[in-house]
């Protein structure tokens, strides 16, 4: 996939394409171009060339909010016994500070609830327009393009929460919201809209190497632009907000292998570099 990839580095918006990696003209940042709709605008202008290997990569936005997809994947809901959703399952959350991080960041396992913290290596939609009741036809629209999420969870705070007052217990998204525990980036894929329609955008996720989920979007239940259009429905999106797809199975809960400090976790979507962190 030969699409445009723009990172944000301390230096400015560092863009890799087919023709090599280049540093922007400007000082417009990654964040402020989603927000007035201007990545289009930063795929065009000129810039000059970098080495790759000499980057920093820095989170690409920091979100207004953070709507994440459960159970999108049919491997995923079967593999935690959970009956194949008919509708759409998702959240809507504003993320507290210092929730949202990049590429290299260390994770620390929160005091309170250190022992069963999972991941989940997910599709995160970047919105790039204001949408309402947007159709799945109109949904590449408002889309400014799409990253990697890693969304970490503290899985015994999430179980007691849901039996205590059902999955919309504010413990559920509560668990979800720990420190460092939804790493993005390390970039954003530009996506035309025949691309987005594409179900060959692959998701893999590995622990200290190991390969643990692989999947592509065709696996998905609800399509990335049927996400996009059925949260519109009843959520009006706005610039900023991100949308995390849901994961496939292979997270740590059914095996009860979960995280503990010195593992690696990296997820890769497309064409992106992975998305690495390091629990500690």
């Amino acid at each position: 996939m030969s699409v445009p990839q723009l990172f944000q580095t301390p230096a400015g918006v560092v863009r890799a394409g087919p023709d090599g990696w280049s540093l922007i003209e400007g000082d417009l940042t990654l964040d402020a171009a989603i927000q007035a709709n201007g990545v289009g605008e930063l795929c065009a202008r000129p810039g000059r060339p970098v080495d790759p290997v000499d980057q920093i990569f820095l989170p690409p936005l920091a979100p207004n909010r953070l709507i994440l997809v459960g159970f999108n994947y049919e491997s995923h809901a079967t593999e935690v016994g959970v009956a194949i959703p008919s509708d759409l399952v998702f959240r809507v959350s504003e993320p507290r500070p210092g929730v949202v991080v990049g590429s290299g960041a260390r994770v620390p396992l929160p005091q309170e609830a250190p022992g069963q913290v999972d991941y989940e290596g997910e599709i995160a939609v970047v919105i790039g327009r204001r949408a309402s009741k947007v159709s799945e036809s109109e949904a590449a629209a408002v889309v400014a393009g799409i990253t990697a999420c890693i969304d970490l969870s503290a899985r015994d705070v999430l179980r007691a929460a849901a039996q205590k007052g059902g999955p919309h217990d504010p413990g559920v998204v509560g668990s979800k919201m720990y420190p460092a525990f939804k790493p993005l980036g390390p970039g954003l894929i530009v996506l035309s809209s025949a691309e987005l329609r594409s179900p060959d955008l692959r998701l893999q996720t590995w622990v200290n190497g190991e390969l643990r989920q692989s999947a592509t979007a065709a696996d998905m239940i609800f399509s990335i632009l049927r996400c996009v259009a059925e949260i519109s429905a009843s959520v009006e999106l706005h610039p900023g907000d991100v949308i995390s797809t849901g994961t496939p199975a292979g997270v740590g809960f059914p095996r009860q292998r979960f995280l503990v400090p010195g593992d690696t976790v990296s997820v890769q979507v497309g064409p992106l570099p992975a998305l690495s962190i390091t629990v500690q």
